[in-house]
């Protein structure tokens, strides 16, 4: 159990009072008696030490203190250090005292048994001082726990002074860290627009398969359990960033319990993880990012209905498949029950029997038919076999390790899931002008394929659904010239151990590239924008080479499919007082999405948005608003998941449209005239490039003319 946080500054007086007291005894050359019922007070750093004649501490046959002479330690003086953070820390005579030492490090300095760590001559003082009879020792210690640190001689004759120091081997905790804010069961508000704090659980625990195991631009949160048993923490859906989370049991890395990346079905790359907490235990729980540019206000869920129901198998949907109700359980007891102890969200009320949940009951459950997937021959194979050294884990190697890839042939690998973790292999490729890529992954298990840049950490530019089995999982983007990655890795993080039945260890994958000509859109940001006359036009959309914004759709967007909003581009409008639509109708080669904002930045209003239309082909979309006649609103077109071509329009419903009316008051004026030629020559976007050839000239005269006048009713 976690121990209650205290401010630093309150342990500092009674230290600055024991060097000064320590100080003044090793002045004057008075012995000073230090007991165990009366230790001096140490901290981090240096403390006065001096023998008290006659004192001895005996750990024979409880800690080895010496190769060379009897565990005892001689003329021992008593100093108390309370740890400020957990950690490892060091203990140090080295060069500082003027005996022969031996120290010792105790949990009760009255019970010798308590013993945790003891030292003679420590070979680390002949190297850093040249002092071949000192002592020194290293010890874990708990945040705010006091430890007791005896200090005497070899033998019973040897006593003398010096100093004592206490250093840290492990690194401070996050200032985050030691004030954390107060979380309870359900949801909890957070926002980490203002921090610049980290937390690396690099070798402690991986969030995910892409980028580093860091979080990012996190804030810090304590809760106690109020019961035993699994626990769900959870921004799914919760959040407009791509989140990251940790459970710690304390503030030192090491401390680290459980963590995730992205949770399987979360939109927008949102977060979801379970452990099993204890009643009446403090945990430390942390929000974060997955890149210094993932930050910004939410929620995460503490659901502590998280465990099994009294019976399962309860659910009326097979254990093989999703459920297309969202309904929780499946209706194999034996299956369920198998399922769900590898992943106690499947059998939660709140939750449900969804991809994941099916993913792993075709790998556990005999009675669910083999996936049928025919894998191709391969050209080439992965260097590393099933559960060998990870030499391909990419941004999860420490050194980086990728292997290539050739477009056009397959490759022929493994992968393998168990016990929480999860094998990744990444395959590096370079393309020498802007192309399209595809990936696509074969699979008789639960597989997904990434496509991602070639920096760590990582951004992911297109990433497969989690399905089972993957046959196939496919992306395609058009990307510009340069260095990219391929990586392939299973859906889940147990079940799947090398060597499964049916195969399902084995995949296969391919990259196949072919011309892309998109071009960079000039309006790829707000700040961008393309400006509309005010009576709307009809304007190419070309998303393929724009990048993401950093927010997704409002909650209220929400149609049933998550609000992720991808590769899109920004126009602005200032349509006259009254209905407004903005519509990508049948126009798309692409899943649309589009929404109006009163500015740019995800703190705009949201006017109007839209997902999937009624009646319009493709899954596109048209979103209609009562415009106010000023404000000029930034409207955004980009796609669901993908990319690609389509028309934007803009218009107002029941109104005639009127081009040259560039101001939107009704007629085609003198107004109007000098709007054009403020604009003219060459100049993309313009409002007055009424023929929208990219720049303002006589063309675009002759149109207004021919116009002049009244706008037909």
């Amino acid at each position: 159990m976690i121990q209650p946080f205290m401010p630093r500054c309150s342990r500092r007086a009674p230290a600055v009072a024991a060097l000064l007291a320590g100080l003044a005894s090793l002045g004057s050359g008075t012995a000073r008696a230090q007991s165990c019922a009366a230790p001096v007070e140490a901290a981090l750093g240096a403390t006065p030490v001096q023998t008290t004649p006659g004192v001895t501490l005996n750990l024979v046959g409880i800690c080895n203190v010496s190769t060379t002479s009897t565990d005892v330690i001689h003329n021992t003086s008593w100093y108390r250090f309370e740890a400020p953070f957990a950690g490892e820390f060091i203990v140090s005579l080295c060069g500082a005292v003027n005996f022969d030492s031996k120290i010792a490090v105790l949990t009760d300095c009255s019970v010798p048994a308590s013993a945790i760590a003891c030292n003679d001559d420590a070979s680390q003082c002949t190297t850093i001082a040249g002092q071949a009879r000192a002592s020194r020792v290293s010890f874990m210690a708990a945040a705010d726990t006091a430890y007791f640190i005896a200090v005497g001689g070899y033998s019973s004759s040897v006593n003398g002074s010096g100093s004592m120091t206490i250093e840290s081997a492990s690194p401070p905790p996050p200032p985050g860290c030691e004030t954390p804010a107060q979380a309870n069961d359900g949801l909890n508000a957070f926002d980490t627009s203002g921090s610049a704090e980290s937390l690396d659980l690099t070798g402690r625990c991986d969030p995910g398969a892409f980028g580093d195991d860091v979080l990012r631009r996190v804030k810090w949160f304590r809760w106690t359990a109020s019961s035993t048993g699994p626990v769900r923490i959870s921004t799914c859906g919760l959040a407009a960033f791509d989140t990251r989370l940790a459970v710690m049991a304390g503030c030192a890395p090491a401390s680290a319990i459980a963590c995730n990346d992205d949770g399987t079905g979360c939109p927008g790359f949102t977060s979801e993880l379970t452990f099993d907490a204890v009643a009446g235990t403090e945990y430390l729980l942390v929000v974060g990012g997955f890149d210094g540019s993932s930050a910004g206000p939410g929620q995460f869920l503490i659901d502590t209905e998280a465990g099994p129901p009294a019976a399962c198998g309860t659910g009326e949907q097979s254990c093989c498949s999703a459920s297309p109700s969202g309904a929780p359980f499946c209706s194999d007891g034996a299956c369920c029950a198998l399922v769900c102890a590898e992943d106690p969200f499947c059998c939660d009320a709140s939750g449900a029997w969804d991809q994941e949940c099916a993913a792993l009951a075709r790998v556990l459950c005999t009675t669910c038919e083999p996936a049928a997937c025919t894998l191709p021959d391969a050209q080439a194979s992965e260097e590393e076999p099933c559960g060998g050294a990870d030499a391909n884990g990419g941004c999860n190697h420490p050194e980086g390790a990728v292997a290539a890839i050739t477009a056009g042939g397959w490759v022929g690998g493994s992968f393998w899931a168990s016990g929480g973790t999860r094998d990744t292999d990444w395959y590096e490729f370079t393309v020498a002008e802007t192309t399209t890529v595809t990936l696509e992954l074969r699979s008789r298990g639960p597989g997904q394929v990434a496509l991602v840049n070639a920096a760590c950490p990582n951004s992911i530019l297109a990433i497969s659904p989690a399905a089972l089995p993957s046959c196939p999982a496919t992306v395609t983007r058009c990307v510009p010239a340069g260095t990219y990655r391929a990586v392939a890795a299973p859906t889940v993080f147990a079940g799947i151990p090398c060597g499964s039945a049916g195969d399902v260890n084995s995949y296969r994958l391919r990259v196949t590239t072919e011309s892309c000509d998109a071009a960079p859109p000039a309006n790829d940001r707000c700040e961008t924008a393309q400006p509309v006359p005010a009576g709307g036009g009809t304007f190419a959309v070309d998303t393929r080479l724009a990048d993401d914004s950093t927010f997704a759709l409002a909650p209220e967007c929400d149609e049933g499919n998550g609000t992720d909003f991808v590769r899109d581009v920004w126009f602005r409008w200032r349509p006259p007082a009254g209905p407004a639509r903005v519509s990508t109708c049948g126009t798309a080669d692409y899943d649309t999405r589009v929404a109006v904002y009163t500015e740019c930045g995800e703190f705009g209003l949201t006017v109007a948005c839209s997902d999937d239309a009624e009646g319009c082909a493709g899954l596109t979309s048209a979103a209609e608003f009562v415009a106010d006649g000023t404000t000029e609103y930034a409207v955004r077109v980009g796609g669901f998941q993908g990319a690609g071509r389509a028309e934007l329009r803009l218009d107002r419903p029941g109104v005639p449209p009127c081009g040259p009316d560039i101001d939107g008051d009704g007629q085609v004026n003198g107004q109007d005239l000098g709007i054009l030629l403020g604009n003219w020559g060459v100049n993309p976007g313009s409002v007055a490039d009424l023929d929208g050839d990219g720049q303002v000239n006589g063309q675009d005269l002759g149109i207004m003319l021919g116009n002049w006048g009244l706008c037909p009713d």
